[in-house]
């Protein structure tokens, strides 16, 4: 039986650490760190840091004002 290929789905600002390996079908959400050298095998929800040989997710990101962070307009 030959593999199929599934799709990989990144959202947005998803930030990868150096030799990080993520497998088919999985799924990642916006707002993601994923840290170095670390194996994504599961989906990984939006707001979260994963990290590990399987990826776990160990921490939300929690964040006030994500406008504020992600604008480039400087305040007047």
């Amino acid at each position: 039986m030959a593999p199929t290929p599934r799709p990989i789905q990144i959202g947005n600002r998803v930030w990868c650490g150096i030799n990080v390996t993520i497998l088919a079908g999985v799924s990642i959400g916006d707002d993601v760190v994923i840290g170095a050298g670390s194996l994504v095998c599961k989906d990984i929800p939006s707001n979260s840091i994963a990290v590990g040989v399987p990826a776990k997710v160990i921490r939300p990101i929690v964040r006030d004002d994500i406008e504020s962070l992600w604008s480039w307009v400087l305040p007047d």
